[in-house]
C-alpha cells in the first residue's frame, strides 16, 4: 500500500530536522572543546638557534629573548637581543639589525621592528615586532661591534 504524499513530506521534514539537530549538537560540543584548548601558537611556539656566521673579527654570541611568553600572533611585542663576546662578556655600543621572514610563504613581518638602544650592557631592546600568522618563521639578527660582527639565524615555529 503506497504512502500518501502528505505523509512522505512529513517523514522527510522530520528526518531533516533530526539531522540538523544532530549536526548543531555536534558543532556546539566541538566548539566548547576548542574554546578550552590553548591557541596553536601557544602549544607549538619554539625558538631555536639555526646557525651563526662570523662576518668580521672574533665570534660573537647572539641570543633572542621575548619579553613575554607565550610568543603571540597578531600582538605587537618587545624582545631583547643579547650580544656577548666569545667569552660571554656583554658587548655595548654595537649596531644590531633584525629581520624575520616566512620562507614557505615568501613574506616578512607586517611591521618594521627597530632596535631602540640598550636596556642593559649587551642587551638591546627590539620594539614593534608582530607576527602576522602562525607557522615557520626565520629570524635574522646581525650585530656589528668593535670586537667583530656576526649574523645569526633563528627558527621560530608558532
Amino acid at each position: 500500500m503506497p504512502i500518501p504524499s502528505s505523509a512522505r513530506w512529513t517523514l522527510l521534514l522530520a528526518a531533516g530536522v533530526g539531522a540538523v539537530a544532530i549536526s548543531v549538537s555536534a558543532l556546539l560540543s566541538g566548539a566548547s572543546e576548542v574554546a578550552q584548548r590553548p591557541p596553536p601558537s601557544v602549544m607549538r611556539a619554539a625558538l631555536t638557534l639555526h646557525t651563526t656566521m662570523p662576518l668580521r673579527g672574533a665570534s660573537l654570541r647572539l641570543e633572542l629573548e621575548p619579553a613575554a611568553q607565550p610568543i603571540a600572533v597578531g600582538v605587537t611585542q618587545t624582545w631583547s637581543v643579547l650580544v656577548a663576546g666569545a667569552q660571554g662578556a656583554p658587548l655595548s655600543g654595537c649596531k644590531v639589525t633584525f629581520d624575520a621572514t616566512m620562507p614557505e610563504h615568501g613574506h616578512g613581518l607586517p611591521t618594521a621592528p627597530r632596535v631602540e638602544g640598550e636596556s642593559a650592557p649587551g642587551r638591546y631592546r627590539l620594539e614593534g615586532l608582530r607576527f602576522s600568522m602562525a607557522g615557520y618563521w626565520q629570524i635574522e639578527v646581525e650585530a656589528s661591534c668593535a670586537e667583530g660582527a656576526q649574523r645569526a639565524l633563528f627558527d621560530l615555529r608558532l
